[in-house]
Order: C-alpha cells, then structure tokens, then sequence
C-alpha cells in the first residue's frame, strides 16, 4: 500500500484537490458542505444521486442481463423479470414499473 499525502499522483492525472482545499481557517465541515452543493465540482451531487437512484436518462442494458443470466441459472433474485419460456428472453422487468423520482 502506497501513500500520496500531497495529491501529487492525482494531479498528474488531472484530478482537482477540491474546493478551498488550501483553507486552512475554514470548518472542514463548511468545506464538505460546499462541496455537497457543487462548489469546486459542480457533476459531483447529481453523480452521487445518479449511483443511488439510478440514472432514467441513460438505460444500463447489462443489468438486466446480468440478472436474466442468473435468473435462467436459477440464482436469486429470481422474481425481478419475467423470461419468456420458449425463447428465455426477458418479456417484463419488474423495475420498470416502479415509480420514477420526480415525476
């Protein structure tokens, strides 16, 4: 395990040390809170939110398949989609019919 207490391999990489990271005379709190709302990162909230949620604007394919391979190999969860007995394919998912946040 390697340590960069400087951010030096980060940068190299372009990766921002954050907002107001030099502040020393600032809460750190006051920090995490402006960061929360997109201060320094503004794609850093609804990046998180997208991780929780999900994202409607842009469908993940491969988690319905994986979760149609495991379903044909009899693995749990097996109730999420509805397969197509002579074919296999998914003819339901389940998930598209929970409701969407904000709408």
């Amino acid at each position: 395990l390697m340590v960069d207490p400087l951010g030096a391999a980060g940068r190299k990489f372009g990766v921002g040390t954050g907002w107001r990271a030099d502040d020393d005379e600032m809460s750190p709190y006051l920090k995490l809170f402006g960061m929360l709302f997109g201060l320094g990162a503004w794609a850093t909230l609804p990046a998180v939110i997208g991780g929780y949620i999900g994202n409607p604007f842009a469908p993940q394919k491969w988690i319905e398949d994986a979760l149609a391979v495991g379903q044909r190999k009899n693995r749990w969860p097996d109730n999420a989609l509805e397969l197509d007995e002579a074919t296999g394919e998914v003819s339901l998912n389940k998930f598209s019919e929970l409701p969407v946040v904000g709408e």
